[in-house]
């Protein structure tokens, strides 16, 4: 079994079907090449636990004890919880086992990167047409604002004074 010590760079386990996060490096403990499983301590809320335990059906299993485990998202199994293990099976007991081959994985830091100027944000149409949006409601509010200033100035500015005299305040 190879040791904790192995992966340097936050990973994250995902759903292979859905892409839900599993699990990641902060509760690994370890994993099986022969098995090609990873083990983690802990799981997230996305993986359900079949709590119907069954006998395992690999013949260097036998005698284990084991749950299913779901994904949340999309019900697939992804890997397996051992309740009861034989001696040589061990390390495998009270463990979240995923299954490398249910999942994909994301390490931080290890793909291409893109990079984007500050001042620049991608275009995109979908961007375009919210600002352009954006600029008619602008455009609409400055010509409300602009025909009520003009009728303010149209009034004499003695008959606003009167009006605020006798309007009665709290």
């Amino acid at each position: 079994m190879e040791g904790e010590g192995e992966c340097t760079r936050p990973t994250v386990y995902m759903c292979g079907q859905c892409r839900l996060p599993l699990g990641d490096t902060d509760d690994r403990v370890g994993s099986h090449p022969e098995d090609t499983i990873v083990l983690l301590k802990a799981v997230t809320m996305h993986v359900n636990i079949d709590m119907d335990k069954q006998l395992s059906s690999f013949p260097n299993e036998v005698g284990s004890v084991l749950c299913k485990l779901h994904c949340e998202g999309c019900n697939s199994v992804v890997g397996r919880f051992y309740t009861a293990t034989p001696r040589h099976l061990d390390y495998k007991r009270d463990l979240f086992s995923l299954a490398v081959s249910a999942t994909k994985s994301y390490t931080f830091g290890i793909a291409d990167k893109q990079v984007v100027n500050d001042c620049e944000e991608p275009k995109t149409l979908n961007t375009f047409e919210t600002l352009q949006q954006q600029i008619k409601k602008c455009n609409n509010f400055l010509g409300a604002l602009e025909k009520k200033v003009a009728n303010l100035e149209k009034k004499p500015s003695g008959s606003s004074l009167k009006k605020s005299s006798n309007s009665v305040c709290c």
